[in-house]
């Protein structure tokens, strides 16, 4: 089985324009409830069938979870 490989510039380059993308396309971002422990794990499911679902849990792991993501 092949293991997954993180390339830093690419994850920096991806978010960065992600962020910038979000801001110019969206407003805010609002998170209802409380965020989970460290030691939590964490599904999210999404309700929407949009290309951004993806990057808002990617966007949302960098900036508050912090966890190693997994899709």
């Amino acid at each position: 089985m092949l293991s997954a490989a993180v390339r830093s510039l690419i994850r920096w380059f991806l978010t960065a324009w992600l962020s910038i993308a979000q801001r110019l396309c969206f407003s805010e971002m609002v998170v209802h409830g409380e965020l989970p422990t460290k030691r939590a794990s964490v599904l999210l499911l999404s309700n929407h069938i949009s290309w951004w679902d993806g990057i808002w849990v990617m966007l949302l792991n960098l900036r508050h979870w912090k966890r190693d993501f997994k899709v």
